[in-house]
């Protein structure tokens, strides 16, 4: 790690106290002077960092630059051994062809990505997600070795779904609710999008690796979404977001994906079908790429996380999520 990036953490550690420039002198064994050397750097990169005679330094509480060093201090135990492998770049195509691309070469379990803007994000079925700079948490998560409770594709999916809203109801004041397959919404609007992509060992047919991306809208206002989406798609705070909002909401989400005793199946179905908005309710079926439609009423999740639905016809169909989407 860089030594400015050091300076940055036991800043982040100390956020709104202060620091003395001596002691961080003395506890990376540079001299004053590179101190506030560094401390200009990271100034000019955005970080508000005031300076007191006698006192030392101090990280304005205000503020939300994403950085390794700023999603540390909100990281449980679980979390903080992966927190060497905190990716942050300032913009990529999508956190996910990175963190696609970093797996193929080998990157370590609990490698997270993270990026404070997109210049192409998708979703599922290739739709575009809008990432604006400094407004949203676009970040891709690499695991490996995944506990024996999230074999199955779907597990995988509902844990990141019910992850990402434990996380949003710590930091806000929201209710979350999950629109199959894994679509996070508030206020019936569309917060967040997950996409979960996978590499399979043939011969074992287990995971070689997988990504779980995760894109939320954290303060977006409402006139800053573009035209087609506007009415769709909500922020978490779309006014006056609280202090290191997008650090802390980062930390809560690693938090959930790297417990080390994770929930079991039963609890983590449980949990996802109680927050699930379309059970008993009739929506649109959209099949075979868009061929196929048809009307039906929503019942049950099972499982595998195939949703169960009763057609016009009074057929009952378990709907794959790969292979189908709805609409009300």
């Amino acid at each position: 790690m860089k030594t400015k990036d050091r300076v940055l953490g036991v800043l982040e550690m100390n956020r709104g106290r202060c620091v003395s420039g001596e002691y961080i002198a003395e506890e990376f064994g540079i001299s004053r002077n590179a101190v506030w050397k560094f401390v200009n750097e990271l100034r000019r990169e955005g970080y508000r960092i005031d300076a007191a005679t006698n006192r030392g330094y101090s990280l304005s509480e205000d503020g939300d630059i994403l950085s390794a060093q700023g999603i540390y201090p909100f990281l449980s135990e679980d979390a903080r051994r992966f927190s060497e492998n905190i990716l942050v770049f300032k913009t990529l195509e999508s956190t996910n062809l990175k963190a696609k691309e970093l797996a193929l070469g080998g990157a370590a379990d609990g490698t997270t990505v993270i990026s404070d803007a997109q210049s192409a994000g998708r979703g599922r079925f290739s739709r575009e997600f809008f990432s604006p700079a400094g407004k949203g948490l676009y970040m891709s998560v690499i695991r490996r070795g995944i506990p024996q409770v999230f074999k199955a594709p779907a597990a995988v999916t509902v844990h990141a779904a019910v992850a990402v809203c434990n996380a949003i109801e710590r930091v806000s004041n929201h209710t979350c609710g999950i629109k199959w397959v894994n679509d996070i919404y508030i206020n019936q609007k569309k917060v967040c999008g997950i996409l979960t992509e996978a590499s399979y060992d043939l011969e074992s047919g287990n995971f070689d690796w997988l990504v779980i991306g995760i894109g939320i809208n954290v303060s977006i206002g409402e006139r800053e979404f573009p035209e087609d989406i506007r009415g769709f798609a909500v922020s978490l705070f779309p006014e006056d977001p609280p202090q290191a909002a997008r650090n802390r909401l980062c930390a809560e989400i690693l938090n959930e994906i790297f417990k080390k005793n994770p929930p079991s199946s039963d609890a983590l179905f449980d949990s996802y079908k109680k927050r699930l908005t379309v059970l008993g309710k009739n929506v649109t079926v959209v099949e075979n790429g868009g061929e196929e439609s048809y009307s039906a009423k929503v019942i049950d999740v099972d499982r595998g996380g195939r949703l169960v639905v009763v057609g016009e016809d009074g057929a009952r169909r378990a709907l794959l999520p790969g292979e189908a989407r709805i609409s009300f």
